[in-house]
């Protein structure tokens, strides 16, 4: 590979090296026009940054000025992502992350009644910029955030919100999902208390745990049923010389 091309070899060691997560694009893939409509509106320089990614020497091309070398490089790596988001929902690639899902590479689910639940990777957006890589878990059907540090900075475009829903049709089984009850000495709580877990929200993108506040009990009756008593006293007066 010639010098020309740091920001190829870095879309390497981002995409590929480190993170085993990305499946890998047949070159046969890329180069079908079909395959790439559309991502002209997210890909200023499509054709150069294809060229790029397929390692094609573009720096004695007329219409390459060396000062847009990092736009460039920044195109490719975009280019790349979006173009994996499809090509993982073709059998090829499908057959790719189905290996990956089943030695569990993407992670296991957190939750604990979901026993260790393979994850998914999910972009909750098909626009690059837009959201961070999550992973969704077809047990509770949740979304999570990633568990490793490398993982942090990838963008959820790149796998986009279909991948994820598609390989659960296919490959995964339908389990049921167990739900956690409470329980003070045997006796659940009561959905009216806050500390039902009903009425608990977990954020698992942040870990963390909300309270959602009870509303205030307010006493209607349409009906008229209950009329307004008085309450009356006796008085007991004391006998004169006792």
């Amino acid at each position: 590979m010639a010098n020309c091309f740091p920001f190829f070899e870095r879309l390497l060691v981002i995409l590929i090296v480190g993170n085993e997560i990305f499946a890998k694009v047949d070159e046969e893939y890329m180069l079908d026009e079909f395959n790439l409509k559309g991502l002209n509106h997210y890909v200023s320089d499509l054709r150069h940054a294809i060229r790029i990614i397929l390692g094609e020497d573009i720096s004695d091309s007329e219409d390459y000025p060396p000062e847009t070398e990092h736009d460039i490089g920044k195109c490719a790596e975009i280019a790349y992502g979006l173009i994996h988001a499809r090509y993982i929902q073709t059998p090829k690639g499908m057959k790719q992350m189905l290996h990956r899902y089943q030695k569990g590479i993407f992670g296991t689910c957190p939750r604990v009644y979901c026993e260790h639940q393979p994850l998914l990777p999910y972009g909750q957006s098909e626009a690059p910029r837009i959201c961070l890589l999550r992973f969704y878990c077809p047990r509770c059907q949740d979304l999570y955030a990633t568990q490793k540090a490398r993982h942090e900075g990838i963008d959820g475009a790149y796998f986009g919100p279909n991948f994820a829903h598609i390989f659960s049709i296919q490959y995964t089984p339908i389990k049921s999902k167990q739900e956690f009850i409470g329980t003070i000495s045997g006796f659940r709580i009561h959905k009216s208390s806050n500390n039902h877990p009903q009425k608990i929200s977990f954020d698992p993108l942040t870990a963390e745990m909300k309270v959602i506040p009870r509303p205030k009990a307010e006493f209607t009756d349409p009906l008229n049923v209950i009329k307004p008593t008085r309450k009356f006293f006796t008085v007991i007066k004391p006998i004169p010389g006792e």
